[in-house]
C-alpha cells in the first residue's frame, strides 16, 4: 500500500510559522525589550526610542500596496530575499549605531523588510496554495508570531543581560538572516504549479455537480476580485477593515510597545519577560480559534 504524502502546502505553512516566529517579534513583541538599555546609553527619552517603532510600522502603511504587487505579480523569491536582507542587516545595524539618528535611518530599512517578510507574503502564499482549509492554514501560519514572542522574549532578555544590547542585536540579526534565507530558498514555493501541484481542495471543487461547481467558482472568484487602490477606498467593507486595523494596531502596540519597558523599570526584567511571553502565548490559541 502506497503511503500518502503530506501535501506540500503544509510545509509552506510550517515555513511561514518559522519565518514569522523568527522575524515577526522583532517589530513589536521584543522591540522594546531593548529600550531601557538603549535609552540609558544614548541619554534619550523613552518616547525618542519609541519613535523607531512608529517609523518601522509607518513605512508599512505607505509601502504595503506597492510591495503586495511586487510579491504577488513579480519575482516573489527575489523580493522576499531583498526584504530579509534589509530586515536582518538593519536590525544588526542597530547594534553598531553610534546614536539614535542612525537607528532612525535603519528603522526605515527595517520597515521595508518587515513589510516584505511578515503578513503580506504569508497571505499570498496561503491564498495560492489553499482553496480548502485556507482559514486554518492562515491561522496556523500566524501562530508563528505568538510562538516567536513567547520564546524570543526570555531568550533575548537573557542575552542582553549576559552579552549586552549591541551584541544581542547583532546575534538576532544574524539569526533572522540565516532562517529567512533558508526558508525562502528551500521551503517557499510561490505557487503549487511551480512544482507540478494544484492548490489544496481544488480537485474537490472540480468534482461537484455542474450547478454547485459554478457556485463554487463564483465564490472563489469573489475572494480575489481585481480592484485598484482608489476603488477599494470607496468600499465600506474596506474602510471598516482599515478602521479595525488601526484600533487593533493601537491596542497591540500599546500592549507590546509600552508594557515591557515599564514593567522592566518597576518590577525587573524577569517580570517583564514573563508578561510578554504570556501575552504572546495567549495569542497562539486566539489565532487558531478565530481562524476557523
Amino acid at each position: 500500500m502506497e503511503k500518502k504524502k503530506i501535501f506540500y502546502g503544509w510545509w509552506i505553512v510550517l515555513g511561514a510559522i518559522i519565518v514569522l516566529g523568527t522575524t515577526g517579534p522583532a517589530a513589536v513583541a521584543v522591540a522594546n525589550i531593548f529600550q531601557s538599555s538603549v535609552t540609558a546609553e544614548f541619554g534619550i527619552s523613552n518616547s525618542q526610542f519609541a519613535l523607531t517603532n512608529s517609523i518601522v510600522l509607518g513605512v508599512g502603511i505607505f509601502l504595503s500596496p506597492f510591495i503586495s504587487q511586487k510579491l504577488a505579480y513579480g519575482n516573489f523569491k527575489r523580493t522576499f530575499v531583498i526584504g530579509v536582507l534589509l530586515y536582518a542587516l538593519g536590525y544588526a545595524g542597530y547594534g553598531l549605531a553610534p546614536n539614535i539618528w542612525v537607528i532612525y535611518f535603519l528603522s526605515l530599512l527595517i520597515g521595508i523588510g518587515n513589510t516584505v517578510c511578515i503578513i503580506i507574503p504569508t497571505g499570498i502564499l496561503i491564498n495560492n496554495w489553499f482553496v480548502k482549509k485556507r482559514g486554518l492554514a492562515m491561522s496556523l501560519a500566524l501562530t508563528g508570531l505568538g510562538f516567536g514572542g513567547a520564546i524570543l522574549s526570555p531568550l533575548l532578555t537573557g542575552l542582553i543581560e549576559s552579552i549586552g544590547w549591541r551584541q544581542t542585536y547583532l546575534v538576532y540579526g544574524a539569526v533572522m538572516l540565516a532562517v529567512g534565507l533558508f526558508v525562502v530558498m528551500f521551503v517557499f514555493k510561490p505557487r503549487p504549479e511551480d512544482i507540478g501541484l494544484k492548490p489544496y481542495g481544488v480537485e474537490e471543487a472540480s468534482d461537484l455537480p455542474a450547478g454547485a461547481q459554478k457556485s463554487g467558482e463564483n465564490q472563489e472568484q469573489t475572494q480575489g476580485v481585481p480592484m485598484s487602490v482608489s476603488e477599494t477606498m470607496t468600499k465600506p467593507f474596506f474602510i471598516l477593515l482599515i478602521v479595525g486595523g488601526v484600533f487593533a494596531g493601537i491596542m497591540n502596540n500599546g500592549g507590546f510597545g509600552q508594557f515591557p519597558p515599564v514593567l522592566q523599570n518597576v518590577h525587573g526584567a524577569g517580570t517583564a519577560v514573563t508578561i510578554v511571553s504570556l501575552y504572546s502565548a495567549i495569542g497562539i490559541a486566539g489565532k487558531v480559534i478565530l481562524g476557523n
